[in-house]
């Protein structure tokens, strides 16, 4: 069954009962388990195959090993013949017929296991790319959920426009009112200033110290000096 209907399988009943968060972490969690046990199967396979690379190795090498005994009894039995000595000759020949049989037994075995070992590195071939796709494909779904995670969580730090609001307003109303403190400030020191002259001059002229009373006399003496 694909990986991919498996984990539509299994979350479709927890879409509707968990929030969204959850339901990817579950998928997110299927994917790594498939992607451990395909590990596990793909590394088992790759271990089939080795046993069956290294029998082959075996008879191979008793094929070569064959093939030796038959030339070097072959050439114990021409030398028997060439010594008339026929039993002899017939003797060694059985050994070479054994020797033969061995060596088709052995070619025979070949001959079933190479075709097997073909299609077994074929279909682990085929399992290793499909598992690098697996892999990528969840490294690739698990970054993008980081992202979107990292970005949900900045817009949510981010995007209360209701206390941005409330606190430029704050801001807002502490700035008339001290702009309001400021005036009243002023205008409460140019009130006591002017205060504070009106009575000055007020105590100077109950002193008989004016500054019109001094012009006046000033007139006075001028016009009296012309006569």
């Amino acid at each position: 069954m694909n990986i991919w209907t498996a984990v539509f399988d299994a979350l479709k009943g927890e879409a509707n009962s968990s929030d969204d968060s959850t339901v990817d972490s579950r998928a997110i969690h299927i994917l790594e388990s498939e992607v451990t046990d395909a590990s596990g199967r793909l590394q088992d396979s790759r271990n089939d195959v080795a046993n069956l690379i290294s029998q082959v190795k075996t008879i191979e090498t008793s094929i070569k090993s064959c093939d030796a005994a038959i030339e070097e009894h072959e050439g114990y039995a021409q030398q028997a013949l060439e010594k008339d000595n026929e039993a002899l000759a017939s003797e060694v020949a059985y050994q070479i017929v054994k020797i033969e049989d061995d060596r088709s037994q052995h070619v025979n075995a070949l001959e079933n296991i190479k075709p097997a070992l073909a299609d077994m590195q074929r279909i682990v071939s085929q399992a290793e790319l499909k598992l690098n796709r697996l892999k990528q494909q969840l490294a690739t779904i698990k970054v993008t959920e980081n992202v979107q995670k990292a970005q949900s969580i900045v817009i949510a730090r981010h995007s209360d426009q209701g206390q941005t609001q409330t606190a430029q307003d704050a801001l807002a109303r502490l700035k008339d009112k001290h702009s309001r403190q400021k005036d009243k400030i002023q205008r409460d020191l140019t009130s006591n200033n002017s205060y504070r002259k009106e009575s000055l001059l007020e105590k100077l002229k109950q002193a008989g110290i004016s500054s019109e009373s001094s012009q006046i006399e000033d007139v006075l003496r001028r016009l009296k000096a012309k006569k």
